[in-house]
């Protein structure tokens, strides 16, 4: 895999550019060769594109996940050793559930996490975990498809049914699998997971059937793990 830069690449950081206020993308707009300091969240709606090109976009958060991407239907693409990410002391979180983040050579960073749901798409080619990356974490309706990469993950077991659900979540080897089914789409082509998973179960009533999940390979590579409840018409 190549090696990326957790900023952009050599030159691009020489070149900043302040934006204030939200960014409304409108057709085909391309931020190149900068680091560009948004004081604002970037609004990407149906029919826009945004091709970020061997540059950073930092966003300029005073608070929590003040600022972050808001995907309305549009395409964002990251290309050429560029990062996305909050600021070095305060993280965004990307919701990308209602349009595509095409990702080639990027590093996330200064992140709470990418979350993928309902009508939202994310696909990675070379994306780099940093210290500050959190996880990629498959939502329902989400479609997530990772490959050539080092990148923390989520993975979803629905056990709200019951049933016995196993996981083989290696640490540190290249992996290639496909998660998850009717609820949603991973698929993780040469990936490695290289610090930790984290587990989110999908868990019914008291009076489901019983459910089993079966790890392996898993003592020293769980983060943690969330429950989701689906109480049905119980």
């Amino acid at each position: 895999m190549t090696p990326l830069s957790l900023k952009a690449a050599e030159g691009a950081e020489e070149r900043v550019i302040e934006l204030h206020g939200d960014q409304h993308i409108t057709g085909k707009q391309v931020w190149r060769d900068a680091t560009y300091k948004v004081h604002g969240n970037i609004h990407l709606p149906r029919g826009s594109e945004l091709t970020v090109d061997h540059a950073t976009i930092e966003l300029m958060n005073s608070r929590y996940s003040e600022f972050t991407i808001v995907w309305e239907g549009g395409t964002l693409l990251t290309r050429n050793h560029s990062a996305v990410g909050g600021t070095e002391d305060i993280c965004s979180y990307f919701a990308v559930n209602n349009g595509k983040w095409d990702a080639k050579d990027t590093a996330i960073q200064h992140c709470c996490g990418t979350f993928v749901s309902d009508s939202g798409e994310f696909i990675g080619d070379n994306i780099i975990d940093t210290d500050s990356s959190d996880w990629l974490h498959p939502d329902d309706g989400g479609k997530l498809t990772l490959k050539n990469s080092t990148f923390n993950v989520e993975v979803y077991f629905d056990l709200h049914q019951g049933g016995i659900a196993e996981g083989d979540l290696p640490i540190g080897v290249p992996i290639t699998r496909v998660f998850g089914g009717d609820t949603y789409w991973m698929e993780l082509i040469n990936v490695i997971v290289s610090r930790e998973w984290w587990l989110r179960l999908k868990v019914g009533p008291r009076s489901a059937p019983p459910a089993t999940l079966i790890l392996k390979n898993y003592p020293q590579g769980i983060a943690g793990f969330t429950t989701t409840e689906d109480f049905g018409q119980d």
